[in-house]
């Protein structure tokens, strides 16, 4: 059985509250500077009809011109 989730989080300075240690920061490595968007892997744990489930998600990082705000879109693969 396979399962899409969805959803928007919004959050002022996300990356101090944890997702630093996941690669979601204001700043990108040098070697990534040059790239309009980056991959990354964030964590996920969420507990369902009580069972509890963790794993990676991939993900697509990309930071704005200004390096103020990041977006995070899905992807498939690792």
């Amino acid at each position: 059985m396979k399962a899409s989730i969805s959803f928007t989080m919004s959050v002022a300075d996300m990356d101090a509250l944890g997702f630093d240690t996941e690669g979601i920061t204001n700043k990108v490595r040098p070697d990534e500077q040059a790239l309009k968007s980056v991959q990354r892997s964030i964590q996920l744990g969420l507990v369902l009809a009580g069972t509890a489930y963790r794993g990676t998600v991939p993900v697509t990082f990309k930071l704005s011109k200004k390096a103020d705000t990041g977006m995070l879109a899905g992807r498939t693969g690792t």
